[in-house]
């Protein structure tokens, strides 16, 4: 099965970066939203979880202006997010913080006006390029018995700018649409969102992108990684990952070395190599995160 400009696979493989597209100035959602209000609502409930985003919420919010649902679910915002959701006629509900928005999804997925979930942070937004590609294949991925997800390509933005290197440069794969049903949603991270078996991945190929505002200074980097690490051990010991503390110190090495041999681009010059050792701090802190719950787990298992 072979929609235009949208690709099939099984799996959740990764693909190639390939070189990325910024968008030019000036072609933010926001630009485009006067001209798709009057078109027809696609039959997708969309759920954004947020927190004090509001300089982001309003690109997001107009770039999925398409779906007949927006659910957008507040943490405590106090700088005008949830009146930006209000004024994009979004359901506004209100929950207590939590450390990612997985926990958020998993809670709400199965009460959706529709089958298909499309699920966004605030700081990414669907530009309209592809946004039309998911508007042409929409139908033919709803007749489908088999379609289970739907990605795009993703760009990553540090400090504004599109990065080429690093483990997070260039383009990638990034599953933004899922039927409920074909689909599992945990509140794990990271790897918390799954295909069913027995279910295809779809791609859109064409030039539309995911953009993706990742952070806008080194603090706000370091603070979310900081928050994901604390639930890190816990996910991966779930998922069936083991360790040894021998394991750990001996990923090290090759980590480095694959990082800055596979990712490295001097386009983005003495950040890209700091961001790099960002990755392989991350990396390595949470294969440690993982021996320590082994380690818990283990007594835990001792005493009972």
């Amino acid at each position: 099965m072979v929609f235009p400009e949208i690709i099939p696979r099984r799996g959740s493989g990764s693909s190639p970066h390939a070189e990325s597209e910024v968008p030019p100035q000036g072609t933010r959602a926001g630009d485009l939203g006067t001209q798709r209000k009057s078109e027809a609502k696609l039959r997708i409930s969309a759920i954004i979880v947020g927190f004090n985003e509001a300089n982001l919420l309003d690109d997001c919010l107009t770039g999925i202006n398409f779906c007949d649902e927006i659910i957008y679910v507040d943490l405590g915002s106090e700088d005008g997010s949830i009146e930006i959701a209000e004024r994009h006629r979004a359901d506004v509900r209100h929950h207590a913080r939590v450390p990612f928005g997985e926990y958020i999804v998993a809670e709400l997925y199965r009460e959706t006006r529709n089958e298909w979930i499309l699920f966004l942070d605030p700081d990414e937004y669907l530009d309209g390029p592809l946004v039309q590609e998911l508007k042409r294949g929409f139908g033919r991925v709803q007749q489908s018995k088999t379609v289970g997800v739907v990605s795009g390509r993703w760009q990553f933005y540090f400090k504004g700018k599109a990065l080429r290197g690093t483990p997070w440069g260039g383009t990638r794969p990034r599953r933004f649409l899922a039927h409920r049903d074909r689909f599992v949603f945990t509140a794990e991270v990271h790897r918390g969102r799954t295909l069913r078996d027995g279910f295809d991945e779809t791609l859109l190929v064409g030039e539309g992108i995911i953009h993706h505002f990742w952070a806008d200074s080194w603090r706000q980097l370091i603070a979310k990684h900081l928050r994901y690490l604390k639930a890190e051990g816990g996910a991966r010991f779930r998922r069936g990952d083991r360790i040894s503390l021998g394991g750990v110190i001996a990923s090290v090495p090759p980590l480095i070395s694959q990082t800055y041999r596979r990712y490295w681009d001097r386009r983005d010059g003495l950040q890209g190599a700091l961001l790099s050792l960002l990755w392989v701090s991350y990396k390595t802190l949470s294969l440690l995160d993982l021996w320590r719950f082994q380690a818990r787990q283990h007594r835990a298992d001792k005493r009972r």
